[in-house]
Formats: C-alpha cells, structure tokens, sequence
C-alpha cells in the first residue's frame, strides 16, 4: 500500500467528508481496510490531529488533577484579568455544578468566604422540595456581612425555596467552656444536627495567614497562641479549623473553640465542593485534597499549575 493511496483515502475522509462506507464504495474495498488506511496516515503522520480549542489546556489541567488526588471532578477556569475576576468565575462554575447536583430532599451546607458569596449570587432561582439549606460555620466579624455565612445561607435558602438553619453564634469563642455553653443551645444543637444530613457541602478553603492574622486583630488570639498556629505546621483552614501541609488536622486550642461542622465529619458527605483560588492558597488546597475532603475541586488556571508543580 503507496503513500498516494493513503492520501487519497486521508483527503477524501479528512477533507471532503466522505463516510468510509462510502470511500470502501468507490475504492472497491472493505470498510474495515479504510479504517486500517485512516489509522496508518496517523502513524505515518500523514495526518496530524491537532485540537485547537482556547480551554483545552484547562481540561487537560482538570483531568490530571482530577486523576492525581482521585476526585470526582475538576473544573479549571481559564486565566482572568485578576484575582478578584478569578473568584466570580469559580463561584459562577460551582453555582453551575451544585445547579445540576440539586434534587428534592436534598441538604446543602455551606461555610462562607467571598468566593462563596459569588457562588450564591450566581445561583440560579429554581425550586426543589423539601431542600435544607445549613450554615456550617458560626459568624465571623472580621468578614463583611455579605461574605458571612449566616447571609449566604439566607440569600441561598430563599433562591431554593429552601429551609435555612442558621447558626446564631460566632464561629471562634474565647475558651472551650464558652463554647460548650453555645452548642448547648437548643437552636445551636438543632443546626449542628441538621449539618450531619447534608449530601452536599460547597467549602472555601483558606489560607493560613490570612485567617489566623484577622482572628488575632480581633482579639480572639493572644500573640503566644496565634504564633503557635501559623508555625510552618498550619497552612490550611477549612470550616474556621486548621490542618497541617499533609491535610491532617492539627491538636491546637484553636480548633476545639470553634463553632463549625468538623472537618473529619467532610469525609461523610456525598460532595464536597471546594471553590477556591489564588497564588497565596496552593499550599492549603494541596493539603485539602492530601487530606481527601475534596469530590469536586473548582479553581483557576495559574492555581492549578501551582498545585500541580508546574508554575512558571
């Protein structure tokens, strides 16, 4: 079989649309020969297949990280002009995802961050029976009120026509006696039961400086304690709790004041949804998928070459 023949075939396939049926037809042979013919001009490179799409290097990003720490899916955003811009498109992504996951009975937790906000206000209004929507993290003042759980489970249960179980307590308390008072609260008990009836948990995942620095300017950390929790241990917060460069949750008094979902309790949940991005949180979405709370990861180009090792 002659080059000329494989091009013959290559063109007329390739270039005029003609079936192989209808190439077998004309060249008087079997259809399976002309796919052996289509298959030898890829060899031979006769052919080259080339895919020239804008978001398939972003799929190609998905799909490793998606095979790397075993999730269920992956959606990277292409770059955007800023961080800011990167958070509305995550949020909007996520809004999409969680759209096509939503059925009658479901329960939705949701913690809170600005990429979070963006994933509400990108919700679409529809209405599903019997849907529970749970905050999962107490009230935080060193957020804006748009950005806190409590208006985000609000804003999320009216689109839904949903039930929103609050939570009327701040998520980090001075001492771990206070906080055993909080949670003994029969409101407070009532959303902490209904977070263990969620199938489906959209988190944020923050950085550790960030948060430790806002806690301490409030005065919810001495220095000696906020020292200890940005030691190079601590690189992760996820439901206001702190974990380690492994994804394992590290023993501080931090962690036991906090008035949030527990992060070991993420792994019960039918989908975990991360929507987060940003240079300044590799090292902590790293340690969130290490630590397998993740199914569904939704970040940003630049984000996941950083978690993947393989930034400029």
């Amino acid at each position: 079989m002659n080059n000329d023949q494989l091009v013959k075939v290559a063109y007329m396939y390739y270039v005029d649309n003609i079936s192989q049926k209808d190439i077998a037809k004309e060249m008087n042979t079997s259809r399976a020969n002309i796919a052996r013919m289509l298959r030898l001009c890829r060899e031979k490179k006769i052919v080259e297949i080339k895919i020239n799409n804008e978001s398939s290097y972003e799929t190609f990003l998905a799909l490793d990280l998606k095979s790397r720490f075993n999730l269920k899916d992956v959606t990277v955003i292409p770059d955007t002009i800023n961080n800011e811009e990167a958070m509305i498109q995550v949020g909007k992504s996520g809004a999409a995802i969680v759209d096509r996951l939503l059925e009658d009975g479901a329960g939705i937790g949701i913690s809170l961050g600005t990429t979070l906000y963006h994933f509400v206000s990108n919700m679409p209004t529809s209405y599903h029976q019997n849907v529970s929507v749970v905050q999962l993290v107490g009230g935080s003042q060193a957020r804006p009120f748009k950005t806190d759980g409590i208006n985000l489970v609000d804003t999320l249960a009216t689109k839904l026509g949903a039930k929103a179980y609050l939570i009327h307590a701040p998520f980090l308390v001075k001492n771990e006696q206070l906080k055993e008072m909080l949670v003994a609260e029969p409101e407070v008990q009532e959303t902490l039961q209904m977070m263990y009836k969620i199938d489906i948990a959209i988190i944020g995942i923050g950085s550790n400086h960030y948060e430790i620095n806002a806690l301490y300017e409030q005065g919810l950390l001495d220095k000696g304690d906020a020292d200890n929790i940005i030691s190079p241990k601590a690189v992760c917060t996820i439901c206001g709790q702190q974990l380690n460069s492994e994804g394992a949750v590290i023993e501080c008094s931090l962690n036991r004041r906090v008035i949030a979902f527990s992060v070991a309790a993420l792994r019960s949940v039918k989908n975990v949804i991360a929507l987060a991005c940003g240079k300044d949180k590799v090292s902590a979405i790293k340690a969130a998928l290490k630590g397998g709370f993740i199914d569904i990861l939704v970040t940003d180009k630049k984000t996941a070459l950083g978690i993947l090792g393989t930034a400029p």
